[in-house]
């Protein structure tokens, strides 16, 4: 957990500290994404991803993968 942007994101050891910085290291190609830590997300944002990409949990993750605080919610 606590993961930093300057690392390569490539294992758990050496994991990157945003979704951001994780999708910029997918490229255009795409790929997974592992949560070692629930993603909290307390503003309002837009996520895209290159198709074929996939946000998953690690194993040994325990919670969600993403929480949304407060429970406001809008799926368009």
């Amino acid at each position: 957990e606590g993961g930093s942007n300057e690392n390569s994101g490539q294992s758990s050891e050496s994991a990157v500290s945003s979704i951001t910085k994780a999708k910029e290291l997918l490229g255009e190609s795409g790929g997974t994404i592992m949560v070692t830590g629930t993603l909290n997300v307390s503003w309002e944002t837009t996520w895209s991803m290159p198709s074929g990409s996939v946000i998953k949990a690690a194993p040994g993750l325990e919670g969600p993968v993403i929480a949304v605080e407060p429970l406001r919610l809008t799926i368009l």
